[in-house]
C-alpha cells in the first residue's frame, strides 16, 4: 500500500507544483476532525476553495470528497498523509485554532471543535473564554449536539484549569 500512496502523493506534487501547498493540506487533513468542511480546510491552509478542491482531487482515491466535506477513505492513507504534513503541523494547528475561534460563534463545525483545537494548540485562556459562552448562543441547531458540545467545552476548560493551576475559573 505504501507504494500506491507514494504514487498518489507524487502525482499530486507533479500536478500542483507547489510542494508546500501539498504539505499544508496534508497537515490540515490530519489535524482537523473529520468530516472537514472544505471551506474550513481551505481557510486553515490559507488557500481558496478551488485550489483546495484541486489538490483533494489529486488525492483520490485516498480521500472521500462530497459537495462540502472531505474525509479519509481509510486509516492507512491517513497515516501516510500525516507523515507528509508533519513538518507543518504546529503552524497549521495554530492556524486552525485561530480560524475555529474566530468563526465559532457563526459556524456549527467551528463551534463544535474549537475548544479541542484551542486546547491542543496550547491556547488555554481561549478555551476558558469559549467555555463561558452560553450554550444557547452556539450556532448549532441540534439540541443534543449542542449539549454534547457544551460538555466537551467544559471538559476542555477543566483540563485547561488543571494544566495552568487555575482554581478560580
Amino acid at each position: 500500500l505504501g507504494g500506491i500512496f507514494d504514487e498518489i502523493i507524487e502525482n499530486a506534487f507533479k500536478k500542483v507544483g507547489a510542494g508546500g501547498d501539498i504539505k499544508r493540506l496534508c497537515a490540515g487533513l490530519t489535524l482537523l476532525p473529520r468530516p472537514i468542511p472544505i471551506s474550513c480546510l481551505a481557510a486553515v491552509c490559507g488557500f481558496n476553495e478551488a485550489h483546495t478542491r484541486d489538490i483533494l482531487a489529486d488525492f483520490s482515491p485516498g480521500v472521500i470528497v462530497d459537495s462540502e466535506h472531505v474525509g479519509f477513505r481509510d486509516e492507512d492513507f491517513e497515516a501516510h498523509i500525516r507523515d507528509h504534513g508533519a513538518a507543518l503541523s504546529s503552524e497549521i494547528l495554530e492556524a486552525a485554532a485561530a480560524h475555529l475561534e474566530a468563526t465559532s460563534q457563526r459556524d456549527a463545525y467551528s463551534a463544535e471543535h474549537a475548544a479541542d483545537i484551542l486546547f491542543r494548540a496550547g491556547r488555554l485562556n481561549d478555551v476558558l473564554a469559549l467555555a463561558q459562552q452560553q450554550m444557547s448562543d452556539y450556532p448549532i441547531d441540534d439540541p443534543a449536539l449542542r449539549a454534547l458540545v457544551y460538555e466537551r467545552r467544559m471538559r476542555a476548560a477543566i483540563r485547561s484549569c488543571r494544566q495552568t493551576g487555575n482554581v478560580r475559573d
